[in-house]
């Protein structure tokens, strides 16, 4: 029994280990010069996404109102990515979108224009 115990006490080491590296590594990433114009709540907020959803939501804070496709070329990812990726961050509170008329006329339907407007109350995490 006391084995086990041990056993179990050197893999929560171990695991703390590994979280001591992973966490301030994650944060670092935020933390670069490029990012230093995003807002104190803003980092708050990014910190608790997953990373692949950090640089969809830095996008959309850094220029505004968005749709799929211009969010895609500004984070080189293919567009069918950042749709998922915006409807994700939607669902879970942290952008809201409107319908607006497509611009080339007569192809397809209204496209979603999306802005980063948490909704702090009803987050869900990511």
């Amino acid at each position: 029994m006391e084995a086990k115990i041990d056993e179990l006490l050197t893999l929560a080491k171990k695991i703390n280990e590994k979280l001591d590296y992973i966490i301030p590594h994650r944060q670092q990433l935020l933390f670069t010069s490029e990012h230093k114009d995003l807002s104190e709540d803003d980092m708050r907020l990014l910190l608790e996404l997953h990373t692949h959803l950090q640089k969809t939501a830095i996008t959309l804070i850094k220029q505004g109102n968005m749709t799929a496709n211009q969010v895609a070329s500004k984070t080189h990812r293919a567009r069918a990515v950042e749709s998922t990726y915006l409807n994700q961050l939607e669902s879970r509170g942290y952008l809201v979108s409107t319908r607006i008329p497509s611009k080339n006329s007569g192809k397809g339907g209204p496209q979603k224009v999306f802005k980063w407007q948490p909704n702090v109350g009803n987050l869900r995490p990511a």
